[in-house]
């Protein structure tokens, strides 16, 4: 059994939805408070503070009285605004076989996914089929924090802004729950220094950022061949001044070995003059 989670980095913080006298329906600043960390490390130190900023910026004053929440739209603003590369997942949501491919790939390159789903009361702890929530939470939308999945347990990873805090972090949740809970939007987000893949890329078949040929030291290559043309130079001149003996007599023996020594030599020197003109 493998789990495949996105690399987060130092200092990673999770983020907890509810705090006293704040208002019960902060999981999208939560999430992306979040988000944040893994995008730039290090820009926001404080994320509580960070939380209470988007939600006051979108749905006004953050208390325990006001019950709106953000909206995938709201999402896509603010990562715009904040210069996070992200990538709407809707075209996808009409296949989730093909869905579910992808944002596998996208995990297994370090790739994480905001999740919005339409009813939260499907979601349970893989492991022992325990609800996240426990409150009446029937129908009630809910964002949250994909970061990777199982190979062969059918479930995925996520960092579950509103789930009880005895649950381990990130939690284990069926892949049928999260189908089972409606998922009505997913924004896939790029880690720290890593631009967005050109329009129509795939995770499923391509590797992001494209894999670089390593830098070819020419200098150094042309040296050493430079110094093997030396080494094949001192060679022939050697069997030059071998004296006639009577392994000399081997028929042809010295000559094709000094015919040899010189057609890797011309070789050599080719070599180096192309190497010499890149």
């Amino acid at each position: 059994m493998t789990d495949h989670l996105v690399h987060l980095p130092d200092h990673f913080q999770y983020v907890y939805q509810f705090e006293s006298g704040r208002s019960k329906y902060r999981c999208g600043p939560a999430t992306l408070a979040m988000i944040g960390q893994i995008a730039f490390p290090g820009r926001w130190q404080n994320v509580s503070a960070l939380e209470d900023q988007i939600y006051t910026q979108y749905e006004g004053p953050d208390t325990d009285a006001n019950q709106s929440g953000m909206s995938d739209t709201q999402m896509l603003d603010w990562l715009t605004k904040q210069g996070i590369g992200h990538i709407n997942m809707a075209s996808l949501l009409n296949n989730m076989g093909n869905f579910q491919a992808e944002i596998q790939a996208q995990n297994r390159q370090s790739v994480c996914q905001i999740l919005l789903v339409g009813d939260e009361s499907k979601l349970v702890y893989a492991a022992n089929g325990q609800k996240l929530h426990n409150w009446v939470d029937t129908g009630l939308a809910h964002i949250f924090l994909r970061v990777g999945y199982s190979d062969d347990q059918a479930y995925g990873l996520y960092f579950e802004p509103a789930a009880g805090l005895a649950f381990p972090k990130p939690v284990a949740i069926p892949w049928a729950n999260i189908v089972e809970a409606g998922i009505e939007a997913c924004i896939a987000v790029m880690p720290d220094h890593v631009d967005l893949p050109p329009a129509g890329f795939s995770y499923q078949t391509g590797t992001w950022p494209a894999l670089q040929p390593a830098p070819i030291d020419r200098g150094g290559l042309i040296a050493d061949l430079q110094l093997a043309s030396s080494t094949i130079d001192a060679a022939a001149l050697a069997l030059g001044q071998v004296p006639a003996t009577p392994f000399a007599s081997i028929p042809d023996l010295l000559t094709k070995v000094q015919h040899t020594l010189a057609t890797v030599q011309s070789a050599h020197q080719r070599i180096v003059s192309d190497l010499s003109k890149v």
